[in-house]
This record gives C-alpha cells, structure tokens and sequence, in this order.
C-alpha cells in the first residue's frame, strides 16, 4: 500500500542497516543468556528468549529500520515488532536469573552492590515493580516518544533514535512482565490485575492510535509531503488494529486464567 502511493520507492525498501552495535549487543545477549539458561528454565523460554532478541535485530537493522527513516506507517511497524513481538517474547521467557548467571558473579555481585547503593530496598523494589506502576512507565515512555519533539529529534539523531528503541523494548518488557510473566518477574501480580493492566494497555493504545487517525493535520515535520498525512493515519491504523487484536487475545487469555478452569 505505501509503495503503490508513493510513500516509498522500492530501493528503500531494499536497503538494510547493518547497525554493528545492534548485531553484537543481540549477539552477546543470547551467548550470556545461552549461557546461564538451566533445563529447569524450561526449552520453550529459551527459545522465547531467543525469539524475542532476533525480533529486536530485524526491526532495527533490516529494510525496516531504513524505511522508518522515510515513513510513519514503517516507523509503526518498527514499534509493532518491539512492543507487540520482541517484548513479549523477552518478557515470557524471564531472563533475568538466567542472564545473571551468564554473565558469572563478577558482574552480577557488583550489580546487587549498586542496587542497595542506591538504595533501592525490598519494599521499594516492590513499589516500583507494581503493575499500575510499570503500566504508568510504559505510557510515559509511549507517548512521550510520539510528541513531535521528541519523534523528530530521534528520526534525525540516531543516538536519539538508538535510545527511543532501547526505551521502548525496556518499558515494553517491564509491563509485559507483569502480564505473561511468573510469578517472580511479575512482581507477584494478582490474575485480576494482569487483566486490569491489560485493558490499560489496549485503551491508551487505541487513545493515541484514534488521535492520529482522525488528525486533520499531519503530527511530524520531518515527514513532508503530500502522502505526510495519509502516511500518519496509516500509521494510526496499524497501531489500533495490531495491538488491539494483541491486547484482546491476552485479555482473554489473562481472565480465563483470573476465572479458573471451573468456571
């Protein structure tokens, strides 16, 4: 659809940005996690795991990532795969223990020595972990990258663009956490919460995806021309109707768990 209106030429389409930090950092990551990971960690998070890191380096070094220079809807898509494919596979596989051990006890003591430095106690460990909380991280973190401000200055800078992907993955990760992941990585959370948050989730999504469609005027200088506002409410489109169909799946799948197979 982009192609046939002239959002994109097709040599766009097939560029690739072979970010070489982006291929090593994932590489590392899975080789630490490869690592660390025990069979009691179980086979199919290993693969989620693997799964969600490799979503991660298509979205950021494939055509992808070079036509989200050039378009809003690509950039969306870019967004889709983290939010919606890389966190939630990062997010069910609970890497942290594994990704801990990894990395071997010459790292992950002096990250314990730095937690309580800064005195980040239980109880405020556990305040930060609360559902409502990261729910709250993550709508920070998603709008706040949408302004027109920000949006722009990381399609122009790509170390700001670097850390808006990085941004989204990690506040992606933490609230999928408390919705698909165990107990422990959670923060313990109640079923009846996670379908709470859930439903938080898909409202501020179709929010912001509704502002941008029905937008009389286009959100973003950095995309000029006269496709710029079809281009947004595409973009508008594939935020709703992804992520809704997400979001509901989840939601269902959460309150079925909340209710209990008796009922």
């Amino acid at each position: 659809m982009l192609i046939a209106h002239g959002v994109l030429e097709h040599d766009v389409l097939g560029s690739w940005a072979l970010d070489p930090v982006t291929l090593i950092g994932a590489t590392a990551a899975i080789a630490v996690y490869l690592i660390g990971w025990r069979p009691a960690d179980g086979s199919p998070h290993r693969w989620a795991f693997v799964g969600g890191v490799l979503a991660f380096v298509i979205a950021g070094v494939s055509p992808i990532h070079v036509a989200a220079e050039e378009s809003l809807a690509w950039h969306m898509v870019q967004h889709l795969i983290y939010v919606g494919v890389a966190a939630p596979l990062i997010a069910w596989s609970a890497p942290g223990a594994a990704l801990l051990r990894g990395l071997g006890p010459g790292v992950s003591r002096p990250l314990t020595t730095m937690r309580r430095g800064a005195g980040l106690s239980v109880d405020r460990m556990r305040t930060l972990r609360h559902p409502i909380v990261r729910w709250l991280v993550f709508v920070a973190v998603f709008w706040g990258w949408h302004s027109s401000r920000l949006y722009s200055l990381a399609v122009e800078n790509e170390a700001v663009h670097a850390l808006e992907h990085a941004s989204f993955v990690g506040a992606a990760i933490f609230v999928w956490s408390c919705i698909v992941g165990p107990a422990r990585a959670s923060g313990r959370a109640e079923p009846a919460i996670r379908v709470f948050v859930v439903f938080l989730l898909g409202l501020q999504g179709v929010l912001l995806s509704a502002l941008m469609i029905f937008s009389p005027t286009p959100w973003y200088d950095v995309y000029a021309g006269a496709d710029a506002l079809a281009d947004q409410h595409l973009a508008g489109v594939l935020m709703w109707l992804p992520l809704g169909v997400l979001y509901t799946v989840t939601g269902i799948w959460a309150a079925m768990v909340w209710l209990g197979p008796d009922d």
